[in-house]
């Protein structure tokens, strides 16, 4: 039920219409908590239907504007785990980074995401990396497998790097207590 100026009426929402009207909200940086509720109770009746990008988008929405609607982060992380050989590199960090935002610490989504995202660093881009980066580092999440390829793809397009990657990106090893003195010269010569 959404409720709008006194309206009220039941919305019949797919999988796609919660991704999409979530992820427009957010992206405008609109919080509207009656209809971020109802995007939920829908999301939760749809959750099967939901492919990789609808996961993790709808993920990102919640985590944007930080509302944390702990059953749908449960059947998002449930829904992840049973999926995640569909995820791609993006999809892989967006959910990274919104279970981070969020501070939900699923441990067997963090887990799979790790696996999944060290399989697949070749397809990460310099945003998909800091972002992977920084989300582990904020859950203090020292997976020297990840590390490691997160340091070596990031040495790899150091150059793609914006500024704030850069700082993400150091902070992430920084806050994790990595001394990467090869990543760290790396980002201090990007940022000169």
């Amino acid at each position: 039920v959404v409720g709008f100026a006194g309206v009220s009426r039941s919305l019949r929402l797919c999988a796609l219409d919660c991704t999409n009207l979530a992820w427009s909200f957010a992206a405008l940086g609109r919080s509207h908590a009656p209809l971020l509720d109802a995007i939920a109770a829908a999301s939760l009746r749809n959750i099967s239907d939901f492919d990789h990008v609808g996961l993790a988008n709808t993920a990102w929405s919640y985590a944007a504007v930080l509302c944390v609607h702990l059953p749908l982060l449960d059947a998002i992380s449930a829904a992840a785990l049973c999926s995640i050989a569909d995820f791609a590199a993006q999809s892989l960090a967006i959910t990274a980074w919104s279970l981070a935002a969020l501070l939900f610490h699923h441990e067997p989504l963090l887990a799979v995401l790790a696996a999944a995202a060290s399989a697949r660093i070749r397809d990460f881009d310099s945003q998909n990396l800091a972002n992977t980066a920084w989300a582990f580092a904020r859950f203090e999440v020292h997976d020297g497998p990840l590390l490691e390829v997160l340091s070596a793809a990031s040495l790899a397009t150091i150059s793609d790097f914006d500024a704030q990657e850069l700082a993400n990106t150091a902070w992430a090893f920084a806050k994790i207590q990595v001394q990467d003195g090869p990543l760290l010269e790396a980002i201090a010569a990007q940022s000169l």
